[in-house]
């Protein structure tokens, strides 16, 4: 693919996040915890005395309201959350550890009016949620990006659990690409390489053990490969089911792929 690193040789165990078993349609994010109404910043309010609202983002999210901020020239998203717990101490300690271009960075982490917010990287060309790509475009960019990104995470422990379009940005070089979102991410400890949770997945990126509350390393890589099936297709494999039917397909057959698809990223995806 270039030489960075390659994908390890795992095999495979509309963008909503479920969590606790919340019920929700193929890409709707249904959070199933105590939500509170935050008040909307307006432009101007300083957070951690430095970074000024400008704006806010008109971007569909069930567990957070984005603003675009300013620093010293510099822009940056505060991600405010809805839920006053919401964001894990022990994922944003080991987000703070790396050091990737391929993992949005997360500069702060802070409260305003009892409510978390994080700044995080600002991204200019938006998500790949609704685009398509070439193979070439996949085969040149975004699988190596993903892949180093996935590499970086899981180095040090953490399984992201939600990996989709919408939840990978594009750089503001126009051709890498960036993993964010790590609200219902987890660490693993003690050595341990399986989780075992019920919390947060889009089933139509999931792979067929996180309906059972488990989820590996190889949970991203499953979810990687739904990801560049649609970034190709401009749909995903599992489009219009619901949970059961998404459960019921992903645990007795392998991911449909369309006989035009090249056959070097169909077999990359199986």
């Amino acid at each position: 693919m270039d030489n960075r690193t390659q994908v390890n040789p795992f095999s495979s165990i509309g963008n909503v996040t479920e969590i606790n078993n919340a019920i929700g349609k193929n890409n709707v994010t249904a959070i199933n915890q105590a939500v509170v109404q935050t008040n909307l910043l307006t432009p101007g309010t300083l957070l951690c005395g430095k970074y000024e609202i400008a704006s806010r983002l008109d971007v569909v999210t069930g567990e957070a309201d984005l603003y675009i901020c300013n620093d010293n020239n510099e822009s940056y998203i505060a991600k405010v959350y809805r839920r006053k717990v919401a964001i894990k101490e022990e994922v944003i300690d080991v987000l703070k550890k790396i050091d990737s271009p391929y993992v949005a960075k997360i500069f702060e982490t802070s409260e305003i009016n009892g409510i978390p917010f994080e700044i995080i990287s600002y991204y200019k060309n938006g998500s790949l949620q609704g685009k398509k790509f070439s193979f070439e475009q996949l085969k040149n960019s975004i699988i190596p990006s993903v892949n180093e990104g996935l590499k970086a995470l899981h180095e040090i422990g953490m399984i992201h659990k939600d990996l989709k379009p919408s939840n990978i940005m594009l750089c503001d070089n126009g051709k890498d690409v960036a993993i964010i979102d790590f609200g219902v991410s987890s660490v693993r400890e003690y050595g341990n390489t399986v989780l075992v949770t019920q919390t947060g997945k889009t089933p139509e990126y999931s792979g067929p053990e996180t309906f059972r509350n488990l989820f590996l390393e190889e949970s991203d890589y499953y979810s990687f490969g739904v990801t560049l099936f649609e970034l190709i297709c401009g749909y995903t494999p599992y489009a219009n089911m619901n949970q059961e039917e998404i459960e019921q397909y992903v645990s007795v057959q392998r991911i449909p792929i369309p006989k035009n698809m090249p056959e070097e990223l169909a077999d990359f995806i199986n």
